[in-house]
């Protein structure tokens, strides 16, 4: 994954974001994601809540 880049498992709702130079399996987790971040469509897709977002939002500003 590219640095910075985002990924959600969508089995486990478990984030990981990208170094740029580990693959997945070697990338840490972030937490574990509770449903009030998201909510799963009828299609499997998951739209994501403010919450979420602005959770995020303050992570890449710690990370600078």
């Amino acid at each position: 994954m590219a640095e910075g880049e985002y990924g959600l498992e969508s089995d486990t709702y478990l984030l990981k974001i990208g170094d740029g130079v580990r693959d997945w399996e070697h990338l840490p987790y972030l937490n574990k994601l509770h449903s009030k971040y998201f909510t799963r469509q009828d299609d499997g897709s998951l739209t994501l809540s403010a919450e979420f977002i602005n959770t995020i939002s303050t992570l890449e500003a710690a990370a600078g």
